[in-house]
């Protein structure tokens, strides 16, 4: 009686056991096929949400991106930052398509009911680290050598000031060169308010011979560096010294950077 009875719990709960495992591979499989027929979109949301991705939503701004740039976008925004981990994970491309993609103002029109579009980019702390300068660098011309160049330069670069130093010289000296001006560095007599670089401005650039135009600086800089350490040392001297050679450093690196990827394109 007792072998019965064991028997009968034991099939029982095999039974239920079994009820229970059909239960949940019912449900894996229905969230399998609701991932499957669902949009990324529907997936992402219902999981992950920051106010960017919900501005970005509401106004569609991944159509006409791929299924797998879209996936990745929604993964590194879920969190509502955009850190330099987060960049990493990226290519060349999807980094430049970036720009368009967080930093548009979306033309919405006027809404039926009257109100005022929201144009307002909710970006304030999205952007950690490098991660600014990673966009920017990616979008700074229309060469994308050039471009890949800085990017890798400013991924070499640890302190901010080097970085917006770096910035500020090649858009002064890109504007001197699309001017046929003389190069100058801005401590010896360069001017700063020059034409520099814009979104609007930059298909001006198109012509420009970027690996002449580095090698030319860095010839530039080392000529003036070496004529100043021929003269009687000062105060002004060694401060006009320092400054050419953080500069020079910079440009090295970047030169390097841009041979490098002329190098692998095929266009040595």
């Amino acid at each position: 009686m007792q072998i019965g009875t064991s028997y009968s719990n034991y099939y029982v709960n095999t039974q239920n056991i079994n009820n229970k495992n059909n239960q949940v591979k019912k449900e894996e499989n229905s969230f399998s096929s609701h991932l499957e027929k669902s949009s990324i979109k529907e997936v992402y949301t219902q999981h992950n949400s920051s106010e960017i991705l919900n501005y970005l939503n509401k106004y569609n701004a991944f159509e006409g991106y791929s299924k797998e740039d879209e996936k990745i976008y929604r993964e590194i925004l879920s969190d509502g930052k955009l850190s330099e981990s987060d960049m990493e994970k990226l290519s060349f491309k999807q980094i430049q398509q970036l720009q368009d993609l967080v930093l548009k103002v979306r033309d919405v029109g006027i809404p039926q009911d009257g109100s005022l579009p929201d144009t307002k980019l909710p970006i304030l702390n999205l952007f950690e680290g490098k991660s600014w300068d990673f966009i920017s660098a990616s979008n700074y011309t229309n060469n994308d050598n050039f471009n890949k160049a800085l990017l890798a330069t400013v991924k070499e670069l640890e302190n901010t000031e080097d970085i917006r130093e770096l910035f500020l010289q090649v858009s002064f000296n890109l504007a001197q060169e699309l001017n046929n001006s003389e190069l100058k560095h801005e401590v010896l007599g360069g001017d700063y308010d020059s034409k520099l670089i814009s979104p609007e401005t930059k298909k001006d650039y198109d012509n420009i011979n970027y690996g002449k135009f580095l090698d030319k600086y860095v010839s530039y800089l080392t000529g003036k560096i070496n004529y100043f350490k021929q003269q009687k040392p000062n105060e002004s001297i060694l401060d006009i010294i320092r400054r050419l050679t953080s500069s020079a450093d910079l440009y090295l690196l970047l030169q390097k950077n841009f041979h490098e990827v002329e190098s692998r394109n095929g266009n040595k």
